[in-house]
């Protein structure tokens, strides 16, 4: 079995930081598997739909997620990991179908997949069902993942498993100057990592013609259904924001069935 770090050499190169698969340190052997090509085409064809849609919004912002097809690679790798992790072996199509597994870009419900979060479905996480508009009261913590005493997991149902993964740099104000400049990320069994803030030029757009503002993120993140994660955020104003998260989405069918509405 490979480790974190050999797994995901190729896509260090791209984004000068390996991805945190849930808090596992990069020594840290994971049983991964290689897609078959028929696979990483099903995912290959979610990803370019939404990346060509960013890309009429902003340019600049599709470039940076994609980082020259390094976060295409991501995916693939994140895929394997995630077919592995299930107790029954499945493969990937696109859209998803009964007894396969499916791909595509964050939505809301697939944050907060339970709207009422329990031990048995930790969807534990500030965002309101079915949006990303987050309440937020300066100098009041808010959490993307977790809240403050309970972590985070992506959905660990029986048929109904999911990984989530978030594109360094995937967090998208959208509309107003950004509400944040501190965070702080960790995870079940993992708190050493103390905050991070952002550069002085965070309130600038990423386009001067367009209100899209984009916040720095140290790694890639892979959230998994089996081990916890917590990601707080310090907002600066009050009011509302609305803060998006660019990234993918792997679950077993069973989950999205149909239109999903929490």
């Amino acid at each position: 079995m490979p480790t974190i770090q050999q797994l995901f050499a190729d896509v260090y190169n791209a984004f000068k930081s390996l991805p945190t698969l849930s808090g596992r340190e990069p020594t840290e052997e994971v049983v991964y598997t290689e897609l078959s090509q028929e696979e990483k085409d099903a995912i290959a064809e979610a990803y370019y739909n939404g990346l060509a849609q960013i890309a009429k919004i902003s340019q600049v912002l599709a470039d940076d997620i994609d980082r020259n097809g390094a976060a295409l690679q991501l995916l693939y790798k994140a895929a394997g990991i995630f077919k592995e992790m299930l107790p029954e072996r499945k493969s990937y199509s696109f859209p998803s179908t009964s007894g396969s597994l499916g791909a595509t870009w964050l939505f809301p419900q697939a944050v907060n997949y339970a709207g009422k979060p329990s031990n048995s479905a930790p969807s534990y996480t500030s965002y309101p069902a079915d949006s990303w508009t987050l309440s937020i009261t300066a100098g009041t913590p808010i959490y993307f993942f977790g809240d403050g005493t309970n972590f985070y997991k992506a959905s660990p149902q029986t048929a109904q498993h999911s990984m989530l993964v978030i594109f360094k740099n995937g967090l998208i104000e959208i509309g107003t100057t950004p509400s944040i400049q501190q965070f702080r990320l960790w995870f079940e069994g993992v708190s050493k990592y103390g905050i991070y803030t952002l550069p002085p030029v965070v309130d600038l757009p990423i386009e001067s013609t367009k209100p899209i503002y984009q916040y720095q993120t140290p790694q890639p993140l892979i959230i998994t259904y089996d081990k916890g994660i917590m990601w707080k955020a310090l907002p600066s104003r009050t009011g509302t924001a609305e803060i998006r998260m660019l990234g993918f989405v792997f679950y077993e069918h069973d989950l999205f069935p149909d239109t999903t509405w929490v």
